[in-house]
């Protein structure tokens, strides 16, 4: 099982890991816990190596979602009143729930006073099950649904990149270890000046492929 855990600070992470680990196995069950990824919206210290940690990517309305973010810490901070934090997320959820799908998790852990609200932002993309920290004390416990023993559908992953050599690995390692087994990884160099190629067959996994532009062409 893949988990991914959100919390608002992953400056927090090295202290509160093993707490928030141990909550996620207690509410995964009986199912074993394979892999697991952290998202938060700041990031104030570092992160161990060891730790797959994203934080959203935001380009447009940046300085509308900064906002919105301060008020979601004054919120947990108990410096502004729950009401407030349903507002900011009407303006940084889109984003938030982009990059926790795009960890491919099947049981989601929100770290904060505001997740019930997130988790509702959730349920229209998300058919996994989502749990706020304070889950696991009350017996809430991951269940599977009726269609889990279906034939999974292989599924293709392209991951193009162009002089990518600086954050190609972390994508390919992002993919291969997600817990969906059945998809093939396609690799699409735009033509880069860097050796992409050496980069990707470092990895040992038949379900990857490479393909470089040459002129028109891809090989």
């Amino acid at each position: 099982m893949r988990v991914c855990i959100f919390v608002g600070d992953l400056g927090t992470v090295p202290q509160r890991k093993a707490a928030l680990l141990a909550e996620a196995r207690v509410l995964a069950g009986h199912e074993t816990v394979t892999d697991v990824c952290f998202v938060g919206f700041r990031q104030t210290g570092p992160i161990d190596a060891g730790t797959l940690a994203y934080l959203p990517h935001v380009t447009e309305r940046y300085t509308l979602v900064r906002a919105a973010n301060t008020a979601l810490r004054l919120v947990d901070a108990r410096l502004a009143p729950l009401v407030a934090a349903r507002a900011s997320l009407r303006v940084c959820a889109p984003e938030w729930v982009e990059a926790i799908l795009a960890s491919d998790p099947d049981l989601v852990l929100i770290d904060g006073r505001w997740g019930r609200l997130l988790a509702q932002r959730l349920d229209d993309e998300f058919p996994g099950a989502v749990f706020v920290t304070g889950d696991a004390a009350a017996g809430r416990r991951f269940r599977r649904g009726a269609a889990a023993g279906a034939p999974d559908a292989l599924v293709s992953i392209v991951l193009p990149t162009y002089n990518g050599s600086k954050y190609i690995r972390q994508s390919i390692r992002s993919c291969l270890a997600q817990s969906y087994r059945n998809f093939e990884l396609i690799v699409v160099d735009d033509g880069s000046r860097e050796n992409i190629a050496a980069i990707v067959a470092e990895f040992d996994d038949s379900r990857h492929q490479y393909h470089r532009r040459v002129g028109s062409e891809y090989r």
